[in-house]
Formats: structure tokens, C-alpha cells, sequence
């Protein structure tokens, strides 16, 4: 049987983008629960830990649209052109958005194994529309006993990982 370690989210929904605000859970043995207001973020991790596992967004969002942290207060101050005219500035923001899964699975061997699988998105937001992008997926395999590297994919190879159980 495999156990949940821990999930780091940032950028997702009402959790700011960066690691100033990402938000940590370590999963307790036997089970973790998980309680709050609403809107304290309960989905949140349960949508993020479905997005780590199969890679796919939650229902009811268009490529992450209405996923990705929207940030408020945004720069719309006019800028300089090189010819010292003024302009309204360009109003794009980019939103870094991170989810990284840790898990620990038994090999055939018996060893337990601990699986790292982190994606990594972007939403841009430019005149009030959000934009998204997944920027890399990596799932990294090692011996929990040693530390030692099992197995290491990057992009799309994590769809095809030899050694990885079924999520």
C-alpha cells in the first residue's frame, strides 16, 4: 500500500504564486483530515493531488482557467515609449503555479520507494483574460532507505515511467 508524504501548492486558486506563499501539507499515518471554512482551500488540495497524479484539471476549468491564482491589484500605470509619449501599459501579469507530490510506494522488491512528481504551470494574465501553459512535469524515483535515484523523467516521459505504479 502507498502513503501520501506531503504536497506543496502554490499559484492555485486562492493560494499565491511563489514559495513566500506556498502551502505545505505533511499526510499523517493512519489518515490526515482535512477541515476548514469553505473557501479555506479543502478542494484545493484534493483537485491539486488529482493533478499531480493523472495531470488533469479539475472539472468545470478550461486549461487551468479559473484554476490558476488570479492576482488582484494589478499595474495598469501608463509607461514612456522610447519617443517619451505616454501610454497605457501593456497589462499582463505572469502567474507561476507549482504542485509537488510526494509519495511512498512499495517496490517489487519490498523497498519502499518515494515518488516526487511536480508540475510546473504559468497563466498570463493580459486585459482581464488568463492564459495557461504547462511548463514542465517531472516525476523522480529513489530508495527511501539509501537516497539513491531510481528513475528521472522530465515532460512527457512521465506518461511513459517503467518503474512507476498506477497512480
Amino acid at each position: 500500500m502507498g502513503f501520501l508524504r506531503s504536497i506543496k501548492i502554490s499559484g492555485i486558486r486562492s493560494i499565491g504564486p511563489g514559495e513566500e506563499n506556498e502551502v505545505e501539507i505533511r499526510f499523517q499515518r493512519p489518515f490526515t483530515l482535512i477541515s476548514g471554512q469553505n473557501g479555506a482551500g479543502k478542494t484545493t488540495v484534493i483537485e491539486c493531488l488529482k493533478y499531480a497524479t493523472s495531470g488533469a484539471f479539475p472539472p468545470g476549468t478550461t486549461k487551468a482557467k479559473g484554476w490558476i491564482h488570479f492576482p488582484k491589484g494589478r499595474n495598469e500605470e501608463a509607461e514612456t515609449t522610447k519617443t517619451g509619449r505616454k501610454r497605457k501599459a501593456a497589462n499582463v501579469t505572469k502567474v507561476p503555479a507549482r504542485v509537488h507530490l510526494e509519495l511512498e510506494v512499495p517496490a517489487e522488491n519490498g523497498d519502499i520507494n518515494v515518488i516526487s512528481v511536480s508540475r510546473k504551470l504559468e497563466g498570463t494574465l493580459k486585459d482581464g483574460d488568463m492564459t495557461t501553459k504547462t511548463l514542465e512535469g517531472t516525476i523522480n524515483i529513489k530508495d527511501k532507505r539509501t537516497g539513491a535515484p531510481i528513475e528521472n523523467r522530465k515532460g512527457l516521459e512521465i506518461l511513459g515511467c517503467a518503474t512507476c505504479p498506477v497512480l
